[in-house]
């Protein structure tokens, strides 16, 4: 029923994952919510970049799987996805240490004009791909319900986060 409890975790800033962030089961039932927005857990996810590629897997996504929802994870899958078609096709081979060696050399080659479905991908030197944004999300209490919310975004080359509304 919207308690507040006064415990010292209950009046910290809690900082959570993109394994958190916009987990309805965070939130339900409201009495677990009412906590969470209390704590004002922040949880990032990672900010894919809308574009016309983005909108057609969305499209193409939504026509199969109606019931379904084609989220930042989705659209990681898919370049991965690609990325990893690309170089079994270009090695003849599902060997793979060519397939990596062909990606480091790819990657090498042709690091930041690589353009998926989640944007511009560069890699770093280990060979992960360089963030580029993250949503920061939060849980507020809208009309007694329990709700994520868009709080603000961190973004890679500038090392900044802007906030539409701090935890």
């Amino acid at each position: 029923s919207g308690s507040t409890y006064n415990y010292p975790w209950s009046t910290l800033p809690w900082f959570g994952t993109d394994g958190q962030a916009d987990d309805a089961k965070i939130i339900t039932p409201t009495s677990t919510g009412n906590l969470v927005a209390q704590v004002k857990l922040a949880s990032t996810v990672f900010a894919a970049t809308n574009n016309t590629k983005t909108q057609a897997l969305f499209s193409e996504f939504a026509s199969k799987y109606p019931t379904q929802t084609c989220d930042s994870y989705c659209l990681g899958a898919y370049d991965d996805v690609w990325l990893g078609a690309m170089a079994t096709i270009q090695t003849g081979s599902n060997n793979g240490t060519a397939i990596q060696a062909y990606l480091q050399q790819y990657i090498s080659t042709y690091n930041g004009s690589l353009f998926g479905v989640t944007g511009s991908m560069s890699f770093q030197a280990s060979g992960d791909r360089t963030p580029t944004a993250y949503l920061i999300e939060k849980v507020v209490i809208q009309s007694g319900t329990p709700k994520w919310v868009n709080a603000g975004t961190w973004d890679y080359t500038t090392d900044t986060i802007t906030w539409t509304s701090v935890p």
